[in-house]
């Protein structure tokens, strides 16, 4: 499969630490491990994931453009905080034609198990997200009574 490894550190200091090397290399070693065809690793450098991404945009352009079957990362937070961003960029992903892989998280949206992974992670994570909307000083949501919404 032809992939586009992305990383991202938020940080100046991370970049020094040699954190942005070490995905580098993960993501290096696990595309010869399975036989993927590294094209290339994009990296945004001491961006917060919540900031403006270069390295995001051309990525998601270089998948829009079908030059590459898969994006690969190392952990989800590299690819974004927010439950919102993940969920629509990593699902628009198969609409372009490519799939998303996360190394450590053990997801790969090229397989069916990983897209059953991916829809069960992100269905929690919704549900979760939302457990903390209209909470009040007393930590239950509007209208909850005892043993409604999600412990």
């Amino acid at each position: 499969m032809r992939v586009l490894g992305y990383a991202r550190v938020s940080t100046e200091n991370q970049v020094k630490s040699g954190s942005l090397e070490e995905q580098k290399n993960q993501i290096r070693r696990f595309c010869e491990l399975q036989g993927h065809e590294l094209l290339e690793i994009l990296c945004d450098a001491g961006l917060s994931a919540l900031s403006n991404r270069p390295a995001w945009k051309r990525a998601m352009e270089l998948a829009q453009e079908k030059r590459v079957e898969a994006i690969v990362v190392t952990k989800l937070d590299r690819w974004g905080r927010s439950t919102k961003n993940l969920v629509t960029s990593i699902d628009e992903l198969p609409r372009l034609g490519g799939h998303f892989i996360s190394i450590e998280d053990n997801l790969d949206t090229s397989t069916p198990n990983g897209r059953l992974l991916f829809h069960i992670l992100f269905s929690v994570c919704g549900v979760r997200a939302g457990d903390h909307k209209g909470e009040d000083a007393g930590g239950k949501g509007e209208g909850q009574g005892p043993g409604e919404g999600l412990p």
